[in-house]
């Protein structure tokens, strides 16, 4: 393997390293498949990237539903930001 292959697959895996176990294999697939520039000729489409890169069927869904469920924590994780910072105003205010 390429050095700048190596490089790319350790910054990726310290990347998604946080990630729960499985979501961190499907965000390496994300990754893997934008870093080879397979969304380009879809314009961004995922499905058609995944199959350009020949990926299974079934890692492709796993991989779509880890994308949205980290968007779901996201979320989730602004909301109860929000709430922190509404409560501390609250506080500071009384």
């Amino acid at each position: 393997m390429s050095t700048a292959v190596e490089l790319t697959v350790q910054a990726i895996s310290a990347v998604v390293q946080t990630a729960p176990i499985g979501t961190n294999l499907a965000l390496v697939h994300i990754l893997w498949v934008m870093m080879s520039g397979a969304f380009l000729p879809g314009r961004g489409t995922f499905f058609t990237a995944f199959d350009a890169k020949g990926f299974d069927k079934q890692v492709v869904r796993r991989s779509w539903a880890a994308l949205w469920c980290m968007d779901e924590q996201r979320t989730a994780g602004q909301l109860a930001d929000l709430r922190g910072k509404r409560e501390s105003l609250a506080c500071a205010t009384a």
